[in-house]
């Protein structure tokens, strides 16, 4: 008997010795170490997007790589733009090479250019996470240099405004409860595998906060005396202070990165402005989205004006870019076929600006 635990007991430390080895060689415990940070890294997973949008390949491929970046790139020190941005930018469910900075990247190859575009989106974050990306993310990227960073925004800063700026974990960037279990998730060679096998076996259960109702078979109408923005500019200036204060603050992070800045504003599917006229869905739900165009309207006017004042580019895309049945998703997600049409639009006004090179 003796003998059988001495034998079962070698076992288990051969065993465990086994698993601290595997996990100090594959996992992130040394070197490159994420911590409680969360950012998804070395993640590999396929979702199933029949109940968001018809895709040909029925599953999309969604990845990042151990630094928590989206894309492809030769080297980290020569990345021509790196995106920023929240779920509209991160585009969890749009499969890789279709997201709309994979097509600004395409559109720049096709004109015989190497030319690298990398995706640090990052569901839920507003200008405050895109601050703290500068201070615990990107500084721990080594040798990671970009010429341009883009900041695609607007919806979540307004979503901070009207939850009265109620701060969520991906805005923190920082693991605030069960700081133990995001440090193992983040390290965690044998958690990585799991995560993954786990994902493919419960890919159809990928919803997140994408709701797949999206405005096909809406009947729209027209607002017969829009009004409303000098109301909600007047109710929130503070907020709308605060916001131009920390675009402020995030384009003297961008330089002090070594960048050069792109503003971009943005718009939501729930509402639309065409010809100097907005039309909203003929439904109950007219009323918050024209809340929506107006609160939109109002924080794009203030991207806009500081972003001159900064003598950054600005991209009014909120303003110029008109969507179509079939290029959302829901109210703020695109599908491939909005995606491309996001990437085109920025690739146009990028090449009409004379400023960027």
């Amino acid at each position: 008997m003796n003998r059988f635990f001495k034998i079962f007991a070698s076992n288990i430390i051969i065993f465990l010795i086994g698993i601290l080895a595997l996990e100090l060689l594959f996992g992130g415990w040394i070197g490159r170490n994420y911590g409680t940070l969360v950012i998804p890294v070395d993640f590999n997973r396929r979702f199933d997007v029949s109940k968001l949008y018809q895709w040909k390949e029925g599953r999309t491929n969604y990845a990042r790589d151990i630094y928590g970046l989206r894309g492809h790139y030769k080297s980290l020190s020569n990345i021509d733009i790196l995106t920023v941005g929240g779920s509209t930018t991160n585009e969890i469910f749009i499969s890789e090479g279709y997201t709309w900075s994979d097509v600004l990247r395409e559109n720049f190859e096709k004109e015989k250019r190497d030319f690298t575009v990398i995706n640090a989106g990052v569901d839920g974050q507003s200008t405050i996470g895109h601050l703290k990306n500068f201070e615990l993310w990107f500084p721990m990227i080594p040798k990671i240099k970009a010429r341009y960073i883009l900041v695609y925004i607007g919806i979540n800063d307004h979503a901070l405004i009207k939850a009265n700026y109620n701060q969520n974990k991906q805005d923190g960037l920082l693991a605030r409860r069960n700081i133990f279990k995001q440090y193992v998730m983040n390290n965690s060679a044998f958690y990585t595998l799991f995560r993954n096998i786990r994902g493919m076996v419960f890919a159809r259960r990928a919803n997140l906060i994408h709701t797949g109702h999206n405005f096909n078979q809406v009947t729209w109408k027209y607002v017969s005396s829009p009004q409303g923005l000098k109301t909600f500019e007047e109710k929130y200036a503070d907020d709308l202070n605060r916001y131009a204060n920390r675009l402020i603050k995030l384009n003297a992070a961008i330089h002090k990165f070594g960048s050069k800045p792109i503003f971009v504003t943005q718009h939501k599917a729930n509402y639309k402005f065409q010809n100097g006229k907005v039309l909203v869905p003929n439904n109950p739900t007219e009323k918050s989205a024209f809340m929506d165009f107006v609160g939109l309207t109002a924080i794009n006017k203030v991207t806009m004006q500081t972003c001159r004042e900064l003598e950054a580019i600005c991209i009014d895309l909120g303003q110029h870019l008109l969507f179509s049945n079939g290029d959302h998703y829901d109210d703020i997600h695109t599908t491939p076929q909005g995606s491309k049409k996001i990437g085109d639009f920025l690739f146009k006004a990028l090449k009409r600006n004379s400023r960027f090179n």
